[in-house]
């Protein structure tokens, strides 16, 4: 072997070796800098919701019912709906379903928003525009919540990881801020067609 052909793979393995510091070390700056890295291992799935209340649901009628339950069934046909004329409001927030979601912590939520059966039931009644989840702590209630787009299609909202609260979660309930909704083409009952928790069990 030449003494140039040594030059050269003592430069590669030179090279090589530099590059593997490099990225180990932007790896573990990414970790600390973003705060985003889930103490969980592996993939977030699909959490189970084991039960799922509201006492003020729109009534049955025409053969369709409008409970909590809706949301959890896989069916963007059928939906979660409360008439906003009728709603009980507190403290400027309407608060909807409440669900037990055992998880050690959440990752996302995924929402179809408004009524998924068609285009003209989805335009016809109202849909929201902003939403919160919330999770009770020793504390009081703490959570997130999100802007939502006025399409029928999926949409994911991501939870704080890091968050203090976002740990052995048990229960979470939706709530919504005053005015937080666009109102239907014909009927201003707030519809919600699905939604999914994603996290770690």
């Amino acid at each position: 072997m030449t003494q140039q052909n040594q030059h050269s793979k003592k430069g590669n393995n030179l090279s090589k070796s530099i590059f593997r510091a490099t990225a180990a070390i932007l790896a573990i700056f990414l970790i600390f800098s973003t705060g985003e890295v889930s103490a969980q291992s592996g993939a977030p799935v699909k959490l189970k919701v084991v039960t799922a209340s509201y006492d003020y649901s729109l009534a049955p009628q025409g053969g369709n019912t409008y409970e909590a339950w809706n949301m959890f069934d896989g069916n963007i046909a059928t939906v979660w709906a409360v008439n906003l004329d009728k709603a009980i409001y507190d403290c400027d927030a309407l608060y909807g379903p409440y669900m037990l979601v055992p998880c050690k912590k959440l990752s996302h939520v995924v929402i179809r928003n408004g009524y998924g059966k068609s285009a003209s039931a989805y335009i016809n009644n109202s849909r929201a525009s902003y939403i919160c989840f919330e999770v009770e702590t020793s504390d009081g209630l703490e959570g997130f919540g999100a802007s939502l787009k006025d399409t029928p299609d999926a949409q994911r909202i991501n939870a704080p990881l890091n968050a203090s609260w976002n740990n052995n979660i048990s229960t979470i309930q939706i709530k919504f801020p005053y005015g937080s909704f666009i109102r239907g083409a014909k009927w201003n009952d707030l519809c919600i067609s699905e939604i999914e928790f994603w996290g770690w069990k």
